[in-house]
């Protein structure tokens, strides 16, 4: 019986929940601008993956000087526990235009942990 967590529209199949309780930096060409929590979910053919099941509200806004600095002090934990972070951007150009010293590494394959 098919739940309400989606489906693959390359295959056809129920996704699967991949890790729940990931990071997502909401990036822009200032760098990051909010961080999230979301469930990332994948196809368990093609491994196509979504993110869904946002909380209500960032848990982390850089707004002021403080919520910049949050914002850095939480990038540096994920970093230094090989923490899952995937850097979503606010609009598709966006991407193209960020300097790389605002890009967040995107941990793929080999790199991911905490399974």
């Amino acid at each position: 019986m098919m739940t309400m967590h989606g489906a693959c529209g390359r295959c056809g199949v129920e996704l699967r929940p991949e890790k729940n309780a990931v990071t997502v930096a909401e990036m822009s060409t200032r760098g990051a601008l909010a961080l999230w929590m979301a469930d990332l979910w994948a196809c368990p053919v093609c491994k196509t993956e979504i993110l869904q099941g946002f909380g209500h509200h960032p848990f982390v806004y850089a707004s002021d000087t403080e919520g910049q600095a949050e914002i850095v002090r939480v990038l540096k934990l994920l970093k230094e526990s090989r923490g899952w972070l995937i850097p979503v951007w606010v609009s598709p150009g966006e991407r193209e235009q960020t300097p790389p010293e605002c890009y967040i590494k995107e941990l793929r394959g080999e790199e991911r942990s905490g399974t």
